[in-house]
């Protein structure tokens, strides 16, 4: 991932010079390039943030903390994405830039959410499996 966002930074041009479409004008593909450019800088953010969260909910996930994972989920896609760029893009004419700010502040929110849950430590007391309620001498006989 930090490979992945050094070259979306440092080398969009690279990148997007790979997919230039041979029958557009140098004007047309200059604004389309501008576009890229700045697209590429807004995933980058985006796969900086989305490293971090999976290391966290990767965590909690295996503790057992699901239900958490579900919610925070669930009503950050609501509050800071879906909601928004509906809203945004279809009262106010907001564009792609503003998809993409509420998609970057999506997975930021949920890194956010999921090192605050990671760092108060509840998930150190959660039981995935139950202990038995076999004890070992019935296991092993007489």
């Amino acid at each position: 991932m930090l490979a992945l966002t050094l070259l979306f930074v440092l080398a969009p041009h690279v990148l997007l010079n790979l997919f230039r479409p041979g029958n557009l004008d140098a004007a047309s593909y200059a604004a389309m390039l501008d576009l890229g450019v700045v697209l590429l800088r807004f995933i980058a953010c985006y796969l900086f943030f989305d490293a971090f969260y999976m290391i966290c909910i990767g965590v909690l996930k295996g503790a057992g903390d699901t239900r958490f994972i579900m919610w925070s989920i669930t009503l950050a896609a609501l509050v800071v994405m879906v909601l928004p760029i509906y809203i945004g893009i279809e009262y106010f004419g907001m564009g792609i830039y503003f998809a993409w700010i509420c998609l970057t502040l999506f997975v930021f929110s949920l890194f956010v959410v999921s090192s605050g849950r990671y760092l108060r430590g509840r998930w150190k007391k959660m039981r995935v499996i139950e202990e038995s309620t076999i004890s070992q001498e019935s296991l092993t006989g007489p």
